[in-house]
């Protein structure tokens, strides 16, 4: 998990951002490329 320190935010949404932010990988990594590889 990505270990952000964020002053004046709740734990909650530091919780939040990091799901927010891993699932925005996921996507990125998963998704088939839209032009083949050379």
């Amino acid at each position: 998990t990505v270990d952000l320190d964020f002053p004046n935010t709740t734990e909650s949404y530091k919780l939040y951002s990091q799901r927010v932010i891993a699932s925005d990988i996921k996507e990125c990594v998963c998704r088939a490329p839209d032009t083949p590889y050379d």
